[in-house]
């Protein structure tokens, strides 16, 4: 009988598999894809899997959550950005893609520009804490620099 870890092991892998080949809706025909290949799961068991897997729901479907930027691929990540806009004199909220935030508040931390406090990221927004007007007004431009290359 195999160990506990390996079946899990390979579950996971199935897991990856299905989601990098099929449109998967829900957790309910995941679980049914998976008992077809003979592992026993349960609704609880494969919702833990896709947490530790990163893999989320976007447009409908299960989709592996965009890696990490590289610490250096800051230009390219930003590249993703789609809007930038000031919310008070404190915050910027940048839109990317769907499932790009992450990546996008990442690079946006390893750049650690002046006047840059943090990042909080969400699915495809991203809001940039930044000390004060002035530094709002100098990051805001830069981010929108990335957002025109993207245009061109």
């Amino acid at each position: 009988m195999p160990r506990k870890d390996t079946r899990r092991e390979e579950r996971l892998q199935a897991i990856r598999g299905l989601v990098r080949r099929r449109r998967i809706p829900d957790q309910g025909a995941l679980c049914a894809l998976l008992r077809d290949r003979g592992f026993q799961v349960t609704q609880a068991s494969v919702s833990r899997d896709l947490r530790f897997l990163a893999i989320r729901k976007i447009d409908g479907c299960y989709r592996e959550a965009t890696p990490l930027p590289p610490v250096g691929q800051a230009p390219e990540v930003l590249g993703r950005i789609l809007g930038v806009g000031a919310a008070g004199p404190h915050l910027l909220v940048v839109r990317t893609p769907p499932g790009q935030a992450s990546a996008v508040g990442i690079a946006l931390d390893q750049a650690a520009w002046p006047g840059m406090v943090g990042c909080v990221a969400g699915d495809d927004t991203v809001m940039v804490a930044v000390e004060g007007s002035e530094a709002q007004a100098r990051i805001r431009e830069r981010l929108e620099r990335f957002q025109d290359r993207e245009e061109r």
